[in-house]
């Protein structure tokens, strides 16, 4: 895509090899750099998650105005 962001499918595969435990999509829809469909990237996602075996429960897409805590 470009020197700063990531395509869904290489955010997946930057997670697993970083051996993160989880990892959030972030900044999806906030800024136009593709012409895909708004929704799309978050679906694309949860799909790379499940095709490259890192787990669509680790791999996780909040609402907007959504929160999580985690424990670290």
């Amino acid at each position: 895509m470009c020197s700063v962001h990531a395509t869904p499918e290489e955010a997946i595969q930057i997670a697993k090899d970083i051996k993160a435990t989880k990892t959030i999509g972030m900044h999806w829809g906030t800024i136009r750099l593709t012409p895909e469909p708004f929704f799309e990237p978050p679906k694309r996602f949860k799909q790379a998650a499940e095709e490259q075996k890192y787990g669509q429960e680790n791999a996780l897409i909040l609402k907007v105005g959504e929160t999580l805590s985690l424990e670290v």
